[in-house]
């Protein structure tokens, strides 16, 4: 199942355990929310998520507004 318009892996560190770990940003259409949760929960059920509007995207790949 391909939805994602735009995805980077980041190493980041678990600021209470200091464990290493990778964060996972998409960059997804409002409709396919309800999909990619769904993709989230059967890989890990214990994800954290964290969803925001974006208004504008700017790099490599992506159009000026």
């Amino acid at each position: 199942r391909e939805i994602c318009t735009e995805s980077s892996v980041l190493l980041a560190e678990n600021a209470a355990r200091f464990e290493q770990q990778n964060l996972l940003m998409i960059i997804i259409r409002y409709d396919q929310f309800r999909q990619a949760r769904d993709i989230i929960r059967q890989y890990d059920p214990h994800a954290f998520v964290i969803a925001s509007d974006v208004t504008e995207m700017i790099g490599e790949g992506f159009r000026t507004l």
